[in-house]
Order: C-alpha cells, then structure tokens, then sequence
C-alpha cells in the first residue's frame, strides 16, 4: 500500500500539478483535504486519519490531533515558518518529525508589513473610506523616506524587509539574538538592542516567531518606550501582542497608528473596537497569501517530504 500525503491546505486556485506529480512519481498517494485552519481536533483527524504525511495549514495539533492521526504518522509539514500550533513534546513522545518552510514566504510577508507601513501612516485606507462616503478631507499625513524603522526579528522575513527599505533613504535598525553581520552590510542595517529599537523608531515591525519567552512581551511597557509619534506594524503572530494593551495606547494617543495583519485570536474578539479606530489598518492574517509566496512554501513542503523520504532531513524543526 502506498504511502498518503494529505495536504491541510485550503485550495486557492493555485496550480500545484508539479508537486502533485512529483509526489506520485515518488511513490506516494496524495489528498486535497482543506481544514481551513481550524481548531476542531476531530475534524483534522478526520481530514488526516491514515497519512504517513501532513502538509498542514494553520490548524492545531494538538495532543488530541497527534494521537487520532494513527500510528503510521511520519512527519509533520508545516505550510509555512510558524509551528507555534504543533505540540511538539506529544509529537516527539509519537515518534513524529515536523518540518517547516522557513523563508519561503519571506518575500510576500515583508511585501505587506511594507504595504501596512505606507497604508497607515498615509492613512489611505481612511481617506478611500471618506471618499466612498462623500467627505472631502485632507489631513497631514506621514512619510517614511528618511524615518527610522526597528525590526524585530532579523531573520528571511526581517531582511526581506530591510531590503526594500533601503531604496527609501531609511534609516533601518534592527534586533535579534542571532546576528548575520553580512545580511546587516548588505542592506546597511544596524544591530539595535531591544530598548534602543523600541525608543528610537519611527516605524516598529515585528518578525518572530511565537514562543513562550514571546508571548505578549510587546505590551503597555513597550509600547510607553515608543515614540508618541511612532507606528506599530505586526505581521507575525497575535499572541506576540497584548492586544487590550494594544488598544488603550491607541486610543490614548500614545503611538501615532497600527498595521495589524495578526491577532490574540483569529478572528480577533477586539474587532468591534479595532474597527472604530481610524488610525489602524487591519487586514486578516494574509500576509503570506499570494501566489507565489503559497507556491513556494507548498514546493518546499514537497521538497522536505522527497528528501525526508530519501533520508536526508531539511527545515527540521523536531527531529523525533
């Protein structure tokens, strides 16, 4: 009997017949069966019960998922750099690897932490809103030629985004445990501690991953550091952020604005007064969502299983 790949990921329209067919010519058999990032276990074991293989979206794997998926379970592909929703210790205590996509996606995602940078501090979104209700309203809008901009996180994603900053005379400054001194001279970036980038930016982007030691750090301490004139830009993770926190420094007036691609909860339970705010720009967790950015990560998910297979282990997150 062949060996299943099921695929998690919701189908968009877009052409995955080469990574089909690649996976068909290995051997495998492989299913379409879309979770749409849920958080009901049962439903991803039914959607993946039998698999020796899981690309997986955004759904949660939790003790529950891991233990009904059956006991031919190999590994575990994440369709993306996250793998905050995979027990990784019931996973390991199971035998089972998990992968994921670093960098994949990096290009898309930095692309939309930059679109959200010009989106609110020009205040677009509110002026098209005026528009299309039949105000006439100029107001003084920001720039970011010539601002400072912190990123936190200075890994494909960070530097994706300094990368393009540095066509816009940026002054770009950046933090993170792990330093690549040469991707820093590159985009001419300089390595910030945390505080320093906090006080100093005009522009804050958050670039990493969900971790415990991460889990709503950036909070009302952080966001008194920043500059009253500062903006907050998140498309990382929700839980990075507390999100009441979050919303009383922008109803105060204690940063300029947010761009917010992620949240607490998805969809966010703080919507109604996120909505009310005009000085935020809120889109829902599509950062990476754009053709090639999906393609790449689903070619690299293929890429992890074929050399998986051959026994050669890529992008391991957890190595059972």
């Amino acid at each position: 009997m062949k060996e299943r790949v099921v695929i998690t990921v919701e189908n968009v329209g877009q052409d995955i017949s080469r990574e089909v067919d690649q996976l068909e010519k290995a051997g495998f058999a492989v299913e379409w069966n879309p979770t749409d990032n849920t958080d009901d276990y049962e439903q991803v074991i039914r959607a993946v019960k039998g698999s020796t293989y899981v690309i997986a979206a955004g759904e949660t794997w939790c003790r529950q998922t891991i233990e009904g998926a059956g006991d031919q379970l190999k590994m575990i592909v994440r369709y993306g750099a996250g793998y905050d929703r995979v027990d990784l210790q019931t996973a390991k205590k199971h035998g089972i690897c998990v992968s994921n996509t670093p960098g994949a996606n990096a290009m898309a995602v930095a692309e939309h932490a930059f679109a959200l940078m010009f989106a609110v501090c020009k205040k677009i979104p509110q002026y098209d809103r005026d528009m299309r209700s039949g105000l006439w309203r100029p107001m003084y809008g920001g720039e970011i030629c010539g601002r400072t901009v912190g990123i936190i996180g200075f890994g494909a994603i960070g530097k994706s985004l300094a990368r393009f900053l540095s066509g816009m005379c940026c002054h770009v400054i950046a933090y993170d445990i792990h330093w690549d001194e040469e991707a820093a001279k590159k985009y001419h970036v300089k390595r910030a501690g945390l505080e320093e980038l906090i006080e100093n930016s005009d522009f804050v982007s958050v670039h990493i991953p969900l971790t415990d030691s991460a889990r709503a750090f950036v909070d009302k301490k952080f966001f008194e550091k920043m500059k009253p004139n500062a903006y907050f830009i998140n498309t990382s993770r929700g839980k990075i952020v507390n999100e009441r926190d979050l919303i009383e420094a922008l109803k105060s007036g204690r940063i300029a604005g947010a761009g917010l691609d992620v949240f607490e909860t998805e969809p966010p339970a703080t919507i109604q007064e996120l909505k009310r705010l005009d000085h935020v720009v809120l889109t829902p967790h599509v950062a990476s969502t754009c053709g090639l950015g999906m393609h790449e990560m689903l070619k690299e998910s293929v890429e992890n299983i074929l050399m998986f297979a051959k026994g050669i282990p890529r992008n391991m997150v957890l190595q059972a």
